[in-house]
């Protein structure tokens, strides 16, 4: 994908604080694609994803408001082949309706959130990644008060998202969100630095 905008992945566990890092970078003005609201949008409203969808996981898959996935989760987190396959249909979909929108964008910097970033493919598409990271226990305790999970199943949900960043030959920025430090300076230092790996590409 060849476009006038700088391409920025963002991403990080589970209760690491990309959204709102994500949030802050909004702030200031740049434009942010959240990956995961626009795959529910498309697997809602695109015609052909949801029949593909149909077909792969049966049509109760869907109800009157749309996507059921909790439904969907049982059936394809315990069958890694169902799993990718789905995968296969959702991620070139979204895909798709991102490249269109970076497109449409007219800010030096562009920014993507994604969790899954490089096994969604994402990172192909990327010039450089910012990774959110706090320490596991943060996380934990940030996950537990925001969504009531146990502590067995967040473990368990940090484990599945080890995404393999080291192995990127694209320029990274590290935000560790700890709590010790004001995120908002880290932020505009951070879009400094982007914007100067922008300049030298």
């Amino acid at each position: 994908m060849k476009n006038k905008s700088y391409v920025v992945g963002v991403t990080g566990g589970i209760g690491a604080g990309k959204s709102y890092v994500c949030n802050m970078i909004a702030g200031e003005g740049y434009p942010v694609y959240d990956s995961d609201k626009e795959a529910r949008n498309i697997t809602n409203h695109n015609p052909e994803v949801r029949e593909k969808l149909m077909m792969l996981l049966g049509e109760d898959i869907y109800t009157d408001a749309g996507l059921d996935r909790k439904c969907v989760a049982q059936r394809v987190f315990s069958d890694p082949v169902l799993l990718q396959e789905m995968n296969q249909i959702v991620h070139p979909a979204v895909m798709s309706h991102f490249t269109e929108w970076v497109d449409r964008q007219e800010a030096s910097l562009v920014f993507i959130e994604s969790a899954i970033l490089v096994s969604s493919g994402f990172d192909s598409v990327c010039d450089a990644i910012v990774y959110v990271t706090a320490p596991e226990q943060v996380r934990i305790k940030r996950v537990i008060a925001r969504d009531g999970m146990n502590v067995e199943e967040i473990k368990k949900r940090i484990a599945n998202q080890n995404e393999q960043l080291s192995t990127l030959d694209i320029p990274s920025v590290v935000i560790n969100n700890d709590n010790e430090i004001p995120l908002q300076g880290v932020v505009k230092d951070t879009i400094l630095q982007l914007n100067e790996y922008r300049d030298n590409r």
